[in-house]
């Protein structure tokens, strides 16, 4: 599950959330929380019981009125990796299928967020998945026991139609109905759900104050519907099945395929959701890192 390469270079580029969040201890992200640190925030009125060490004196000279400093408690945060196990991720050749693609990333993610001291948690999301994941940690043996079972976790089987649920937009609303603490939110999946719940799912996350990252998994077939005879489709989902011959149906394929990208991309800008695309027919390395780069590009702009 863990590509030394990519490993490093996720590393040396660190994952960081966009947002001010919520975090279990001390680290290296801004808090909500006031506290003693070496940022200062801002100022506010003195009142009794607040330590005299923080009033500013220089302040008192010119006002006469006492003010006290605050300063921005840093902290850790906690990482929700929510990782797409449905049948659909099965797709590709073995070794080399979407979920191996989405182990490998929810593997390094996980690996980097715990040597930041940061708190991951990884969830494979299957049909009938609930948010009671394993406790958000950075220790090492409870991170290893999380990577354990992530990668003992296998695609769904075949559902009908009456059993057949949007795992991650279920898993997302579910998660923003929980108190849970405001942290970051990697979606780990290739997204073949209706879009209308997926968006209401990060909307609702957004709300509560997540910082939200997509990693849509794709493999280039889906992308491009390769070849020119008479082919079998069968759905991974359900037992649908389509004869029809790609070089007839391919620039319209294209051409749909290329609008839902487009729409899903425009639902994710509009709530500040954070996405990149990784194919899972090429090899890893690129893909998570430029991601990141572009990442920590626009947070110094905003900064």
């Amino acid at each position: 599950m863990l590509d030394p390469e990519l490993l490093a270079r996720v590393r040396a580029l660190g994952i960081k959330a966009r947002t001010i969040v919520d975090g279990p201890r001390v680290g290296e992200l801004a808090s909500p929380r006031k506290g003693s640190s070496v940022e200062f925030a801002q100022h506010r009125e003195y009142v009794p019981g607040d330590d005299i060490r923080h009033i500013d004196w220089r302040a008192y000279a010119r006002t006469e009125r006492y003010t006290v400093k605050e300063y921005q408690q840093e902290t850790n945060f906690i990482a929700y990796l929510l990782v797409d196990a449905s049948a659909s991720m099965g797709f590709g050749a073995q070794g080399a299928t979407k979920f191996d693609r989405a182990l490998l990333l929810a593997g390094v993610a996980a690996t980097v967020l715990a040597l930041q001291a940061d708190a991951p948690t990884v969830v494979p999301l299957t049909l009938g998945t609930t948010m009671e994941a394993p406790a958000p940690s950075s220790r090492r043996d409870r991170l290893e026991r999380m990577l354990e079972n992530l990668s003992a976790a296998r695609p769904s089987p075949l559902q009908d139609e009456e059993t057949r649920r949007p795992v991650v937009a279920t898993a997302l609303n579910d998660l923003a109905s929980r108190s849970a603490r405001r942290g970051m939110v990697l979606v780990i999946s290739d997204l073949l759900e209706p879009l209308p719940e997926l968006m209401e799912g990060f909307r609702r996350l957004k709300v509560r104050g997540h910082d939200i990252v997509v990693a849509h998994v794709l493999h280039g077939d889906e992308l491009e519907l390769p070849g020119d005879d008479l082919v079998r489709f069968d759905d991974l989902e359900s037992a649908e099945r389509l004869v029809a011959q790609p070089a007839v149906i391919r620039d319209r394929y294209r051409r749909e395929v290329k609008a839902w990208l487009a729409e899903f991309a425009h639902g994710c800008s509009g709530l500040r959701v954070d996405q990149f695309l990784d194919r899972a027919d090429l090899a890893p390395g690129d893909a998570f890192p430029a991601f990141l780069a572009r990442r920590r590009q626009a947070s110094r702009r905003r900064g």
